[in-house]
C-alpha cells in the first residue's frame, strides 16, 4: 500500500491559554479595577512599611493598610466589599506587617458590618464614607490593641498610644477617599446604591 503524499499531518500547534481567553470590555473593566485597587494597597504598604514606620509622635505611627482596605470596602458597596476584604487583609497579613492571624478576621468583619450598615442607612457619598470609615478603623485599632493586650504582647498602660495611633491613621482617610473613589467610577459603573 503505497502512502498518499498529504496522509501524514502533524498536529496543530496549540497556543496558550491566554491565546484563547476572550474577556469582555466589561469584563476588562472589572479586572482592571481589581488590579489598580491592589496596586493602590501595594503602595500604600510600601509607603507605611518604608517611610511612614520610621515617623513617630508620641510613640504612634499610622497603620494605613487597614485604613485603606476599610474606606476601599465604604467605596465599593457590600457585595464586592465582602470580597475585596478577605482578599486585602489576607493580602496585608501575609506581607508580614499585619499585627497577626486577628487582623484578617476583624478587618474583614468590621468592613462587612460597615459597608451593610452605610449600605443600609446612609446615602454613598463623601461624608458617610469618612464617617463610617473612621468609626471602623478607629474601632479596628481598639480591637488589635485589646488582642495584643490579651495575648501579652502588650501592657494596657500603651493605651494612650494606641488611642493616637487611631487618631493619626484617622489623617489618611480624606487623602484616599479622591483616590478609591475615581478607580470605583472607571467604566462609568460604580458602587453607588
Amino acid at each position: 500500500m503505497a502512502k498518499k503524499k498529504y496522509q501524514f499531518k502533524p498536529d496543530k500547534l496549540t497556543s496558550s491559554i491566554l491565546d484563547k481567553l476572550y474577556m469582555t470590555r466589561q469584563m476588562r473593566i472589572k479586572l482592571l479595577k481589581w488590579v489598580l485597587f491592589s496596586l493602590m494597597l501595594l503602595v500604600v504598604s510600601l509607603l507605611q512599611d518604608v517611610i511612614l514606620c520610621h515617623m513617630s509622635i508620641f510613640g504612634a505611627t499610622t497603620d494605613l493598610v487597614p485604613c485603606a482596605i476599610i474606606l476601599i470596602c465604604m467605596v465599593l458597596g457590600t457585595e464586592r466589599s465582602c470580597i475585596f476584604a478577605l482578599i486585602g487583609s489576607a493580602m496585608y497579613q501575609f506581607s508580614g506587617t499585619g499585627p497577626g492571624y486577628q487582623a484578617v478576621a476583624t478587618i474583614t468583619i468590621l468592613c462587612i458590618l460597615g459597608a451593610m450598615f452605610r449600605q443600609t442607612y446612609l446615602r454613598r457619598d463623601f461624608f458617610s464614607c469618612l464617617l463610617c470609615a473612621s468609626v471602623l478603623t478607629f474601632a479596628y485599632e481598639m480591637i488589635i490593641f485589646f488582642f495584643a493586650v490579651f495575648l501579652g504582647q502588650t501592657h494596657f498602660s500603651r493605651v494612650l498610644v494606641a488611642v493616637f495611633t487611631g487618631v493619626l491613621t484617622l489623617i489618611a482617610i480624606p487623602i484616599f477617599y479622591p483616590i478609591a473613589n475615581a478607580i470605583d467610577k472607571i467604566g462609568g459603573e460604580s458602587g453607588r446604591d
